[in-house]
């Protein structure tokens, strides 16, 4: 799983501090139920771990997150939760470390380790 981030300048009418993106390969998964169900499975796991960057990121600054499925087979939810959660802290750490203050228009990539 790859997290790909860019900070852009918060426009006036949005309110959320991150909009997330999802890309599932369809070389990869070539039914679109397979596709479908293994982003929903990303969406929820998204969901219940939002919380944690939403505090990090600067008042007139939005995050851009794009998530992309890299595995090639469907992995259950409790292995993309954890994975998820590892992309989350490492999006978090970069946040923080350019925080003062963010450039608008720095795109940046948080690289997660292969899965087995």
């Amino acid at each position: 799983m790859k997290f790909v981030w860019l900070a852009v300048p918060r426009a006036a009418n949005e309110t959320s501090p991150v909009r997330i993106g999802f890309s599932i390969p369809k070389r990869k998964f070539k039914k679109s139920t397979e596709r479908h169900r293994v982003r929903r499975l990303l969406v929820e796991a998204w969901r219940l771990q939002k919380a944690e960057i939403y505090p990090v990121v600067l008042q007139e600054v939005q995050l851009h997150v794009f998530i992309l499925y890299t595995s090639d087979k469907e992995l259950p939810f409790e292995e993309i939760c954890p994975l998820v959660r590892k992309g989350i802290l490492a999006l978090t750490k970069a946040v923080a470390r350019k925080k003062a203050p963010v450039e608008p228009n720095s795109t940046q990539q948080a690289q997660l380790p292969p899965n087995p």
